[in-house]
């Protein structure tokens, strides 16, 4: 048995005892899990055969050049934005974990939507924060170190603008410099919810849908994820912003069998049958 499965049982049987109500459920997460992953592995083997004529694909800064907002549809924005009547917001909570802090809100700062705000403290805030917020405004929640480009609010205000039914709007992200080797999904991807955390922090979600879905829970392994599972949005409520806009200080992973009580209760909700 594989280290990583050992550890999976173990936390599992802490967890979810034989017999108790929720380990069918968590019986059937693992292996949706272990699916999920080999689906992965899969469709990354796909694409790496479609590079195996000696092209290479491009580096990160010359795909970015190609996909970023520029400064003439930067000043654009600016424009519109300055007589727009979208009354959307767009509030960030950078959470203080001893990361750079100032340059996550400078990024902020700098954003073109005027109807961006933004709070700094500690993780353990994060519920009360979204509590104050209007129901119909957008939430990020973000590490301290993490950043947006310029245009991310904009452009996430005119997708809920467009699109008044979305719940979440996801971007893509790098890590100093570096794309995030996992395959990427080019649409949402319910199922793959199951296996892996397919948006990390970079997403905004609707703050009634959150509230809706219980709120963020900081005291999950990964609130991120967490609430993405309880979520559990339909693609066509789900929008995705082009390019790679966010730029984030690490990939935090947790532990796959210290999320398994939350895919147990997504399985659930899902009502999907559980087995043994």
């Amino acid at each position: 048995m594989s280290r990583a499965r050992a550890v999976v049982r173990r936390g599992a049987a802490r967890a979810l005892p034989p017999g108790s109500p929720g380990r069918g459920y968590a019986s059937v997460a693992l292996d949706t899990y272990r699916e999920g992953r080999n689906a992965l592995r899969r469709l990354s083997d796909s694409v790496a055969v479609l590079h195996d004529d000696g092209r290479r694909p491009p580096d990160l800064a010359t795909w970015q050049a190609r996909t970023r907002v520029g400064p003439d549809e930067l000043t654009r924005m600016e424009q519109t934005a300055a007589t727009s009547a979208n009354p959307t917001q767009v509030h960030v909570f950078v959470v203080a974990d001893r990361g750079p802090t100032a340059r996550s809100v400078r990024s902020l700062e700098q954003q073109v939507w005027p109807r961006t705000a933004h709070r700094v403290g500690p993780l353990s805030e994060v519920p009360a924060w979204t509590d104050t917020l209007p129901s119909d405004a957008m939430c990020v929640v973000l590490r301290a170190g993490d950043t947006i480009d310029r245009d991310v609010t904009f452009r996430v205000a005119d997708e809920l603008w467009s699109d008044p039914a979305l719940h979440l709007v996801t971007w893509d992200d790098d890590v100093d410099g570096e794309r995030d080797p996992r395959f990427a999904p080019p649409t949402w991807a319910p199922e793959l919810l199951l296996s892996t955390n397919p948006a990390g922090r970079s997403f905004a979600v609707r703050v009634d849908r959150l509230r809706a879905a219980g709120g963020f829970d900081p005291s999950s392994a990964d609130p991120w994820w967490d609430l993405l599972l309880r979520l559990d949005p339909e693609p066509h409520r789900v929008a995705h912003l082009d390019g790679a806009p966010g730029h984030v200080v690490d990939r935090r992973r947790a532990a796959a069998a210290s999320m398994l009580p939350a895919v147990g209760a997504a399985l659930a909700g899902r009502g999907w049958p559980a087995t043994a």
